[in-house]
């Protein structure tokens, strides 16, 4: 399993042991009160939500843990991923809204048609695919750019010691899964485990900001 750029779930680090914890407490809590459904549910809800997101989080630490951040560490890089994901968000918004407001009059148009039964043209088809053709290929280069961009950030924040063990982190990963090409450079494991811990994990900016704040031993 691969997570899209901003997901929720780090890719495949570490084995299905989550998803069988995530599988018992949600049976678990959904036949262990006796109290009426309406009472129940927000209850059950929230903390269901709650130790759904520490599971999360200690899957995490199975990545994050190990390179052993200083609290200044863990507050440089929750910045800087902060600010990259901000300005991502902008960049990506900007790629997918342009193109629609240039043709938003037409939109509305052809809904309208479309509601009142009128045949959608392979003309408007044809041309709203390519536009979302146009995003994806313009979405992807951003996307390389920015886990370069961000690679190299991060490279000012760790030690080389962390930079390569995060290299060897994303490598057993892979092998664990049966995903590893022996070909695979360092830097291009090394930038993997910045887009599957880093990026694609939003939960880490929250387990950066803890750490951040926790006292030197």
């Amino acid at each position: 399993m691969r997570t899209r750029f901003r997901g929720c779930t780090i890719r495949h680090h570490f084995g299905p042991r989550a998803a069988i914890l995530l599988l018992t407490l949600t049976l678990l809590l959904a036949g262990s009160s006796n109290r009426s459904a309406a009472q129940a549910a927000p209850t059950s809800a929230n903390v269901t939500q709650e130790l759904l997101l520490a599971l999360n989080d200690i899957d995490t630490m199975h990545a994050l843990g190990p390179l052993k951040l200083t609290p200044d560490q863990a507050g440089k890089l929750h910045a800087l991923l902060d600010a990259a994901r901000i300005a991502y968000d902008k960049q990506v918004t900007e790629l997918g809204v342009s193109p629609l407001l240039k043709i938003a009059n037409e939109i509305r148009s052809m809904r309208a048609d479309a509601v009142a039964g009128k045949p959608i043209p392979k003309e408007f088809d044809d041309r709203v695919r390519k536009m979302q053709i146009d995003f994806q290929t313009k979405r992807d280069a951003l996307n390389a750019v920015n886990i370069k961009r961000i690679g190299a950030a991060c490279r000012e924040v760790l030690t080389p010691d962390q930079v390569t063990l995060a290299g060897n982190l994303e490598k057993q990963a892979l092998v664990k899964n049966e995903l590893y090409n022996p070909k695979t450079t360092s830097t291009q494991l090394y930038n993997a485990y910045i887009v599957d811990v880093f990026i694609a994990n939003s939960r880490t900016l929250v387990l950066l900001n803890e750490m951040a704040g926790a006292k030197q031993p």
